[in-house]
């Protein structure tokens, strides 16, 4: 069978690799470790583990077969301890199968337990015999008896009881599941990656291979110079140490959206909607109403940056609660045959554009006096805490209050400053089925 190794003498990049084969299902059977193989790597994909030697410490044991014991294990894990009788490793596997349980059970208490049966665990394993090995594991059952029972009685029983959520949990699992499984997630991850020319490469079934380049990696830090696998399969990131869960929190994709959403790349767009019905024209206009003051006030407390979204058609007709027209799929098309029309282009384009700012400005209008009626309200509330307080505590003095006073003012004057920023714009194109692309 193909074997890999995992041991000191290897280099970090070695380790991956054999790591990563014996991970492939067409990989490495069998994957030979020394002591380092205990921390940090997770095997659950495999459910085989052989112990040639034991440790004497409990814990270092149950790091060994926490290895395989993690999320993702789908099957019974086998522990396999091939010994001598009459050695040391006798006595340390029926010690931990026979007095411990650890084999079976994951062993509270282990540090306290060893510390205690630590010279009678090197006196039997200095001369091992039944007599030693047997009197070694009755004094194991009895003090793991009792160590488990006063670990059990300082469990909070109140919260123990309020932890488990079933039904909140499922709706939770299930909304996960749900984004998991989404079918455009995927194939919008891998066109973000192909924007910055990326060279992505299939490894599996919902597996790639991602590697940069000299133009475009520093705007992706999360991606190492080396590459990265990824996958869309949750149980695939759970049972693969090296590769990436590509969910829609992933650092890459935050990174590259936040670069895509700070650069002037597809602020201007057209596409073609077809559906029946006379031939139209739209103009959809995104804006972000904002306030423009400094940090320090925090005026996202009560009007963080708010998307809107207009739309008009060539008529001048306000087409923004259209739910046809929020749903509709586009394609790609060509603009250049539209724009051949000189009224289009020299009047009617214009005259939608200039349009849609007024109405950005009423939104963002509207959104400003209810944010300033919230701050008013709750500002007003502490300015008023503050001076009750200060009837009754002479260490507030009146600048504090006056201080306040002109915080709260500056927000409520930074509040009407609100303006909207025009971020995107799209045209579409509607027409019928039947026409010529």
């Amino acid at each position: 069978v193909d074997v890999a190794q995992f041991h000191e003498e290897l280099t970090l990049i070695q380790r991956d690799r054999n790591a990563a084969f014996f991970a492939e299902e067409n990989g490495a059977q069998l994957l030979v470790c020394s002591e380092i193989g205990s921390e940090g790597r997770n095997f659950q994909f495999a459910h085989h583990l052989i112990l040639f030697d034991l440790p004497s410490d409990p814990e270092l044991l149950e790091q060994r077969i926490g290895r395989l014991d993690r999320i993702g294990q789908t099957s019974t894990i086998n522990i396999h301890v091939p010994y001598l009788t009459g050695t040391e490793n006798e006595v340390l596997a029926r010690w931990f199968h026979e007095g411990l349980e650890a084999f079976e059970h994951n062993l509270h208490g282990a540090t306290e337990i060893a510390d205690k049966l630590a010279k009678d665990l090197a006196k039997a394993s200095k001369a091992p015999s039944e007599k030693a090995i047997v009197s070694l594991v009755k004094k194991s059952q009895k003090l793991k008896s009792e160590i488990g029972e006063r670990l059990a009685k300082g469990h909070d029983r109140l919260l123990e009881l309020n932890s488990a959520k079933p039904g909140k949990s499922a709706e939770l699992i299930e909304a996960i599941q749900a984004w998991d499984d989404h079918p455009r997630f995927e194939d919008y991850f891998l066109k973000l990656l192909d924007f910055y020319n990326l060279n992505v490469e299939d490894l599996d079934e919902r597996s790639y291979l991602i590697t940069g380049n000299e133009q475009l990696t520093h705007k992706l830090p999360a991606l190492p110079d080396e590459g990265m696998a990824i996958t869309f399969d949750r149980t695939q990131a759970l049972s693969r140490e090296d590769f990436h869960f590509a969910s829609i929190d992933h650092p890459m994709l935050q990174g590259g959206l936040d670069t895509l959403l700070g650069s002037d790349t597809g602020n201007a767009a057209f596409g073609v909607w077809e559906t029946p019905g006379e031939k139209t024209i739209f103009i959809e206009a995104h804006f972000v109403i904002e306030c423009v003051a400094p940090p320090a006030l925090h005026l996202d407390r009560f009007l963080p940056p708010t998307p809107v979204r207009l739309v008009l058609d060539h008529q001048g007709k306000n087409r923004s609660q259209d739910e046809d027209l929020r749903k509709a799929e586009l394609y790609n098309g060509s603009i250049h045959k539209l724009l051949k029309n000189e009224a289009l282009k020299q009047q009617v384009l214009p005259k939608l554009i200039k349009a849609l700012d007024p109405m950005a400005k009423k939104v963002a209008t509207k959104l400003a006096q209810k944010a300033h009626l919230e701050a008013s309200q709750s500002l007003g509330d502490e300015l008023t805490r503050l001076k009750s307080l200060a009837s009754n505590n002479p260490r507030i003095t009146q600048g504090e209050i006056d201080a306040m006073e002109s915080y709260h003012q500056a927000i409520l004057d930074g509040l009407k400053q609100a303006r909207p920023r025009l971020d995107a714009m799209r045209m579409i194109f509607k027409r019928p089925k039947s026409a010529s692309r």
